[in-house]
């Protein structure tokens, strides 16, 4: 029993607390509300304002103005360079390049055909010409098509003398024929860097130093198609596309040009598509390097071996 002043003053703050209780619960509804609405206002209005491939940061947007200032310069492409240039030298030296073929008994003389050549183009300028890989390959449609492929390199030295002064111009041919029925297309695509050397000479140097990259703006994709009906007078001998085609290509684009920068992803792609097609080069040549030095080293020991002669 409580007196009835008591009673009502419990009774009234009873009230009190249960209406704050309320009013706190309101305000909490309210603030929820409030949030999802900012939500989704913020995801309607996202796709206008979202941030595009052309409004980067300045961080990325600085450090792409500079790869397009240094020619996308690259450490791994000078060294690439190089070894290329020093194990074409030591193939080369080692007599390991035949001569190109002169007639088209190579097309069913599969021993004619030889790994790596070396001939005079059109313009009486010499190159070297190695092949890096050839079979069968598949379209990906519905009734695929089977293409005959070929893939060449074709270096062209510096100073044919001497074959240790660098590259004056290197070129990258993918060819394939698609021979499925009676009519056929010829397509070629190529990548080539006009003066592909070592300008950082990154191995005669401490680790660490200074090096100077080359600049790379200048390396071209090129792509040929031509259907059955054209004569394939760009080929040789061998039926492999010549390093001077002498027709105009389908498409032609450069890596960087200032007046006409093309989209940087696509620059990236074609930069890293360069370093790939370097690296099967460069593997190519390091083991016909290596085979030709232990042709050598075989011979020396044989001719060295008088252990038979009754010494």
């Amino acid at each position: 029993m409580c007196r009835h002043g008591s009673c009502e003053d419990v009774m009234m703050r009873v009230r009190t607390d249960s209406d704050q209780g309320s009013r706190l619960l309101r305000g909490l509804a309210v603030v929820v509300a409030l949030i999802q609405a900012v939500i989704l206002l913020w995801l309607l209005v996202r796709p206008v304002y979202a941030i595009g491939p052309d409004q980067l940061n300045l961080v990325e947007k600085e450090i792409r103005e500079k790869n397009r200032a240094s020619g996308f310069g690259d450490i791994e492409i000078d060294n690439l360079h190089g070894r290329i240039t020093r194990n074409l030298a030591t193939v080369a030296a080692l007599g390991k390049a035949q001569p190109y073929p002169k007639s088209s008994e190579v097309l069913t003389d599969q021993t004619a055909r030889t790994e790596f050549i070396s001939a005079l183009d059109q313009q009486g300028k010499r190159f070297y010409r190695m092949r890096l890989r050839h079979g069968l390959s598949f379209s990906t449609d519905i009734f695929p098509n089977i293409y005959l492929y070929e893939a060449h390199v074709f270096l062209y030295p510096k100073n044919p003398d001497d074959l240790t002064q660098g590259l004056d111009r290197m070129i990258v041919q993918f060819y394939r024929i698609n021979y499925s029925g009676i009519g056929h297309t010829r397509e070629v695509r190529r990548i080539e860097h006009p003066n592909p050397v070592d300008l950082a000479q990154a191995m005669n140097k401490p680790p660490g130093a200074d090096v100077q990259l080359l600049d790379n703006s200048e390396i071209t994709v090129t792509y040929y198609s031509y259907p059955t009906s054209q004569k394939p007078t760009y080929v040789g001998w061998d039926g492999i596309p010549l390093p001077d085609m002498g027709v105009e290509p389908e498409e032609q684009i450069q890596l960087h040009k200032a007046e006409d920068p093309m989209p940087y992803e696509k620059q990236f792609r074609i930069i890293q598509a360069y370093k790939k097609v370097l690296r099967a080069v460069d593997r190519h040549l390091a083991q016909a390097a290596a085979e030709a030095e232990l042709d050598r080293n075989v011979k020396i020991n044989n001719m060295i071996d008088f252990s038979t002669g009754g010494m």
